[in-house]
Formats: structure tokens, C-alpha cells, sequence
């Protein structure tokens, strides 16, 4: 699973675009709403929601953790997932684990 550094403070930003398989061609998203979620592990508190935008012509989703929410984040790692919802289908579709380091760590 990949892993993405983020420092306390800054606003985290990810596009995803997503493409049938074999092929380059996006899935329409065309009615789903997406929504983002951060914990510690999986089944924990829910340590922080993420804006989730939409662009459904080109199969893409933006997830956005503002600065606020990473300010308030204790270092160490975390995952989030997105999941896209329609018609009351529900699915996740992406994870990722980030790692909070202080603003001042030096990559």
C-alpha cells in the first residue's frame, strides 16, 4: 500500500483518476457522491473527514484534508479511504496510510 508524508499544518491534497482495467479509458462517476475518511487503524475514531470532489466525465476524485485537520493530528501514521456512494451502493475504492511528521522534521 503506498504511503504519503504530510507535516502537521499543511493542507494534503490527492487526485485519483480511475480507469477501466487494461486500459486508459475513466469510469464514468457520473452520480456517485465520494467521501474520505481518516483514522488510525481501521474501526478507530474517526480522526478526520476530508472534502471529496467529483469530476465524473473523467473518473477523478480529489480528496482534500485541510491544514486545520493535519494541524491537529499527532505524528505517526494513519489511513483513509475513499468510498463512492449511489443508489445505496457503497464502495471503497481507495486507501492509502499517511505518516503526520512535525512541521519542522526535514524530509
Amino acid at each position: 500500500m503506498p504511503q504519503t508524508i504530510i507535516r502537521q499544518g499543511d493542507t494534503f491534497r490527492k487526485r485519483i483518476a480511475f480507469t477501466h482495467a487494461g486500459t486508459t479509458n475513466p469510469i464514468d462517476l457520473t452520480g456517485y457522491t465520494a467521501f474520505a475518511q481518516l483514522r488510525q487503524k481501521p474501526g478507530e475514531e474517526l480522526k478526520a473527514e476530508a472534502e471529496a470532489i467529483v469530476d465524473a466525465e473523467i473518473g477523478r476524485v480529489t480528496v482534500i484534508f485541510s491544514a486545520a485537520d493535519t494541524a491537529a493530528l499527532e505524528p505517526g501514521e494513519y489511513g483513509y479511504d475513499i468510498r463512492l456512494v449511489s443508489n445505496d451502493d457503497t464502495r471503497t475504492i481507495f486507501s492509502e496510510i499517511v505518516k503526520i511528521i512535525k512541521p519542522y522534521t526535514e524530509l
